[in-house]
C-alpha cells in the first residue's frame, strides 16, 4: 500500500555528497575532477571492452564485483552507486521483455493451443519487478533534486553519458532512457502539484507499480496512474468506475489510450480483491508539454487541473510506516 519516499539527509545535490571524495580520513584520496560518475563510467567501459564482451553473463559478473568494490569503498553512497550501475540492468531487462513479448504477449495468448512458457512468465516478472525497482529510485531521486535544476540537470546527464557506454543500439538504449525519463517527470509533476494543494500523495511500492498500474496513492484507498501522451492536448483525470466500457473510453476520445485504461482497471480490481476494499482509482492522462522536462515541475495549466480536482479528494494524509529501502535490499 502507500509508501512514503527514501529519507536522507535533506540536500538535494548530485552526486549528493561530494565532500566525500577527498575525504582526508580516506587511505586513499580521489580528486573531486575524479569523482565517483567518472569512476564507475570507466569500470564500466573496461568491464565491457575487457574481452570485447556486450551484456553477456561475464560482463555482467564483472560489473556485478566492480559495483561491490565502490559500494565497499562508498558506504555512504549506496544510492548513488545502485543509480548509476542500474542503467546496465535496466538495458538488459528491457531487451528481456522485448525479446520474450511474442511468446507471452496478447497476441500469444489469442493463440489456439497457447500455452504459456512458465520459465519465460517468470523471467519477464522478475525484469518487470527489477524495472519497477529501478524507477522508484529515480523518481524518489528526482523528486529531491527536482528543485534544484543544475543538480537534477547534472543527473540526467550523467544517466545519459552511462546509457551511451551500454553495448547495443545506442539510439534504442537513449530512447528508452527518454522513455523512462518522461514516465519518472511525470509523476514528479503530479506529486509535486498535489503537495501544493496541501494533500500527501506518497509513492506507490514497485510491485504495485509494475503489476497493479499505481503509481501515487493519496489515502490507503485513493490511487493514480499516470500516463504521458502526445495524442491529447490537455491533461485529464478520469475516475476509473466512470470509464465502465469500452464505449465509455472511446466516448471520451479516449481510443489511443484504451489499452493503458484497461490495464489500469484490471490492476485496481486486483487491489480490491487482495485489500477487500473499495480501491478509488484514477488515471491521470498528461501531455508532455505539461511538466518541465528536466526538473518536472507542473504547468500553470497542470497546476489548475489538480487545484480542481483536489477538493474530491480525502483531506487526510494516511499514516504509513517509512519506506522500504530498496538499495538496502541489495546490499
Amino acid at each position: 500500500m502507500p509508501e512514503t519516499r527514501m529519507q536522507d539527509s535533506g540536500e538535494n545535490r548530485w552526486p549528493l555528497t561530494p565532500a566525500n571524495f577527498d575525504n582526508p580520513s580516506r587511505r586513499e584520496t580521489i580528486p573531486k575532477k575524479d569523482n565517483l560518475v567518472s569512476q564507475i563510467k570507466n569500470e564500466i567501459i573496461d568491464a565491457f571492452n575487457r574481452e570485447g564482451a556486450g551484456l553477456d553473463v561475464d560482463a555482467r559478473s564483472r560489473i556485478n564485483e566492480v559495483k561491490k568494490k565502490c559500494i565497499e569503498r562508498f558506504p555512504d553512497q549506496i544510492k548513488e552507486i545502485e543509480l548509476l550501475f542500474g542503467i546496465v540492468d535496466m538495458a538488459s531487462n528491457m531487451d528481456l521483455i522485448v525479446e520474450t513479448q511474442g511468446s507471452s504477449g496478447q497476441e500469444a495468448r489469442r493463440q489456439p493451443g497457447y500455452r504459456p512458457d512458465q520459465q519465460v512468465l517468470q523471467q519477464r516478472k522478475e525484469a518487470f519487478e527489477e524495472l519497477a525497482e529501478y524507477n522508484y529510485m529515480l523518481t524518489d531521486t528526482a523528486l529531491r533534486l527536482s528543485d534544484n535544476p543544475e543538480a537534477i540537470s547534472n543527473f540526467w546527464k550523467e544517466l545519459e553519458d552511462l546509457t551511451k557506454i551500454i553495448p547495443g543500439d545506442e539510439r534504442i538504449n537513449l530512447n528508452r532512457l527518454w522513455s523512462i525519463k518522461s514516465g519518472v517527470l511525470s509523476q514528479v509533476a503530479i506529486f509535486k502539484g498535489l503537495e501544493k494543494q496541501g494533500l500527501a500523495p506518497k509513492l506507490s511500492v514497485p510491485k504495485e507499480d509494475a503489476f497493479n498500474s499505481v503509481d501515487i496513492w493519496l489515502d490507503k484507498q485513493t490511487a493514480l496512474q499516470i500516463k504521458t501522451s502526445r495524442s491529447i492536448n490537455y491533461p485529464q483525470i478520469f475516475n476509473l468506475d466512470d470509464l465502465f466500457s469500452e464505449q465509455s473510453v472511446i466516448g471520451q476520445g479516449l481510443e489511443k489510450q484504451l489499452r493503458a485504461i484497461e490495464r489500469s482497471k484490471a490492476g485496481i480490481e486486483r487491489l480490491r480483491k487482495i485489500s477487500r476494499k473499495n480501491i478509488n482509482g484514477y488515471i491521470v492522462l498528461l501531455p508532455t508539454k505539461e511538466f518541465d522536462p528536466t526538473t518536472g515541475t507542473p504547468s500553470e495549466t497542470l497546476s489548475m487541473m489538480l487545484e480542481t480536482f483536489a477538493p474530491s479528494l480525502p483531506q487526510q494524509p494516511s499514516q504509513e510506516d517509512p519506506a522500504k529501502q530498496l538499495v538496502e535490499k541489495k546490499k
